[in-house]
C-alpha cells in the first residue's frame, strides 16, 4: 500500500459541518466523503473526454501524467 500523505484545506465552521454531515449520512469518515467527492467531481470534469475515450497529458515533467492515469487512481475506470 502506497504511503498516506495529507493536505488541508481551509473550510469555514459551517463548510466542515456540512462536510461532516454529510460523511456521517454516507456512514463514512470524512476523509472517505473527499475520496467519493474527487471521484465525483473528475466524472463530471472529464464526462466528455471519458465517454470518446480522450486521452491526453495532464503534466509532462518531471514525468508525464495522463488523463488516464488520474481516472485510474481515483477508481474513475480502470
Amino acid at each position: 500500500m502506497a504511503e498516506k500523505k495529507g493536505f488541508f484545506v481551509r473550510l469555514n465552521d459551517e463548510e466542515i459541518s456540512a462536510v461532516s454531515i454529510i460523511a456521517n449520512y454516507r456512514g463514512e469518515t470524512r476523509e472517505k466523503a473527499t475520496r467519493a467527492a474527487f471521484k465525483l467531481l473528475a466524472k463530471e470534469t472529464f464526462a466528455d473526454e471519458i465517454k470518446s475515450g480522450q486521452d491526453f497529458p495532464m503534466q509532462k515533467l518531471p514525468c508525464e501524467i495522463r488523463l488516464s492515469d488520474v481516472l485510474k487512481i481515483l477508481g474513475v475506470r480502470g
